[in-house]
């Protein structure tokens, strides 16, 4: 089980456990994330590519402007 605590809080928030399942043999695996801060204008997405073994390929990050809700991200 994965656990996490909420910045400046010393509250304890337990976390689903999340699996990674390889995609079908001929294609290659994307999973992408999104973050900000609340008040601040700008977030981030980054993500990763894996081959059907789980074989790292390629990372990405990038810095996206006037995020205001986590839903932007999640577009």
């Amino acid at each position: 089980m994965l656990m996490a605590w909420k910045v400046g809080s010393m509250k304890q928030k337990r976390l689903s456990v999340c699996f990674w399942h390889p995609p079908p043999i001929s294609l290659i695996k994307m999973n992408i994330e999104g973050a900000f801060l609340d008040g601040v204008n700008y977030g981030g997405v980054g993500g990763l590519l894996r081959d059907k073994h789980g074989n790292y390929m390629t990372t990405f990050s990038h810095r996206v402007q006037f995020v205001t809700s986590p839903f932007i991200l999640n577009c």
